[in-house]
């Protein structure tokens, strides 16, 4: 007996291994892949942001603007349509709930070809400029590949479910090099059972003895943990080759202040509704999306046409950090920041309800990094950098309806001083509670 629990218990060491090496490849292959079409389609192997930073600083021309988009859809939408002819667009959740299904076949046909194609089509998208984020390409590979790798394993549904969580989370954490948020994705939206689609919660309010719980995410478990850990540091190291292991968006020099609480305190609030309003606006569109044919293939092609014709006034091409990078260095004006605030959040779920498949963290982060970014303008402030990223947090814990996982990506990807950290928890607490005000006010608001 203890023989036999010893094999099986190699054998789950072996897999957290195994698929912590998976995604990372998978996490570098993508990032390869966005740098090279980036490359060809602006000159430039940098992040896609269609404003000219791509291509050395010098603006861009306008077929340089206006044709990657619509010839990314364009490809995007063809490749989509045939990929979902033979049935649904695969999912993280999708993967998870049918691991956890009694019924999951050992000798099912593969899935990680289509996840990865899928993927791969995702960062077509992202480097010809198009308007959304790039993090569910790295997770939806993860995952199909950690299915396959799992479906003939000797497990029980429940530890098959929480090692494709844990890769989903490892691919998060590999793109961005944040190996905690990772562990927490894992828990508080992949595993958490709510989500139906990537990207959304439905956490529901719990009595007060639950609140630990919920702080941590309903999918938490210390097998959840001890999975999930080792799966995004060995994925996250293994993307140090090619993003280097620093923050993805260092801070400058700041110094303590009672305006960054007040900000977080205050702020949280309205980059809380901004966060709820991109929740709102991007669900509905992903619930109205157009299934695969012609339509398909023209929407997505039609709205790189709009970022195009946009990115001449605002910093909109990209998955966000066209706007994010330049807010937290002072470099954006208040008109710009404002617009942008109304701006992203609608070219992204534009591109959702065209029938396109991506992230939408990153355009939280910088529709909330704008939102304190602009605020920053407005009173004063001697940098911006501070109120954007307790902005940023603030907003995306209303957009994802997580908190904890919100405060921690902050963190990790600017690694801000410990003040400022303690600023992003406040944020992220006043963001959830306003996203959970707001949900509660809308069936009244119906039902009246």
């Amino acid at each position: 007996m203890r023989a036999g629990a010893f094999r099986r218990g190699a054998a789950v060491v072996g897999l957290v291994v195994l698929g912590g090496v998976l995604t990372g490849g998978a996490a570098i292959g993508l990032i390869l892949l966005l740098r090279g079409i980036s490359l060809l389609a602006f000159g430039s192997a940098a992040e896609p942001d269609l404003t000219g930073a791509s291509a050395g600083g010098d603006p861009l021309s306008w077929a340089r603007r206006l044709v990657p988009p619509v010839a990314g859809g364009l490809i995007a939408g063809l490749a989509w349509w045939a990929l979902r002819r033979h049935g649904p667009a695969p999912t993280v959740n999708a993967l998870v709930r049918a691991a956890g299904d009694a019924r999951h076949p050992a000798g099912r046909p593969r899935v990680w070809l289509r996840t990865v194609a899928d993927a791969a089509t995702q960062i077509l998208v992202v480097a010809t400029g198009g308007s959304i984020g790039r993090e569910a390409a790295p997770r939806l590979a993860a995952a199909g590949l950690v299915s396959d790798l799992t479906a003939r394993a000797p497990l029980s549904s429940d530890l098959r479910r929480v090692l494709i969580g844990a890769a989903a989370g490892a691919g998060l954490a590999a793109v961005y090099n944040v190996p905690i948020t990772g562990v927490l994705f894992t828990t508080t939206i992949v595993l958490a059972g709510a989500p139906a689609r990537d990207g959304e919660t439905r956490e529901r309010p719990g009595a007060a003895r639950r609140l630990l719980r919920r702080a941590v995410g309903s999918g938490w478990s210390w097998r959840a943990v001890l999975c999930a850990a080792p799966m995004s540091a060995i994925a996250s190291v293994l993307a140090w080759t090619v993003i280097g292991s620093g923050p993805r968006l260092p801070l400058p020099p700041l110094d303590p202040s009672w305006t960054d609480v007040a900000f977080a305190l205050g702020g949280g609030v309205v980059a809380g509704l901004a966060g709820h309003g991109f929740a709102a606006v991007s669900g509905r569109a992903r619930r109205s999306a157009i299934g695969p044919g012609v339509r398909l293939v023209l929407g997505v092609a039609a709205v790189g046409l709009v970022v195009g014709l946009a990115s001449f006034w605002l910093p909109v091409g990209g998955n966000g950090l066209a706007l994010l990078e330049p807010a937290l260095r002072d470099a954006e004006t208040l008109p710009v920041l404002l617009a942008y605030i109304v701006a992203k959040p609608l070219l992204t779920s534009a591109y959702l309800r065209s029938g396109a498949v991506g992230g939408v963290l990153m355009p939280a982060l910088s529709t909330g990094a704008a939102v304190g970014a602009a605020a920053a303008l407005l009173t004063g402030q001697p940098s911006a950098a501070a109120f954007g990223v307790i902005g940023a947090a603030a907003c995306l814990a209303a957009s994802e309806r997580a908190w904890i996982f919100a405060a921690a990506i902050t963190w990790e990807m600017t690694r801000a001083p410990w003040h400022l950290g303690l600023c992003l928890v406040a944020a992220a607490v006043v963001g959830r509670l306003v996203a959970a005000a707001m949900d509660a006010l809308a069936p009244r608001a119906a039902a009246d």
